[in-house]
């Protein structure tokens, strides 16, 4: 489950977290469609506190900090329409 990169001399390198949220609106919300995350990075269930149309989603680093050779990718594409 979790990943931990090592270097060609098989020493700790660091963690590789990798996380790809998909936005999309759905019947005039904005909604998360689609989530893939990989340790150390965590993604908390998303919430609406300014109305439907704004989605807020909450990023977790869970390992407790980042060190030298930690990698983090991040990609958050998002599919909306044009307001009319």
């Amino acid at each position: 489950m979790n990943q931990i990169l090592k270097s060609s001399s098989d020493s700790l390198a660091g963690w590789q977290g990798n996380l790809q949220l998909e936005f999309a609106q759905r019947e005039g919300a904005t909604q998360l469609g689609r989530a893939f995350a990989q340790a150390p990075l965590k993604v908390q269930r998303p919430f609406y506190p300014e109305g439907s149309e704004v989605c807020h989603s909450v990023i977790l680093h869970t390992a407790g900090g980042i060190v030298g050779g930690d990698r983090s990718l991040s990609t958050f594409p998002c599919i909306l329409k044009p307001r009319r």
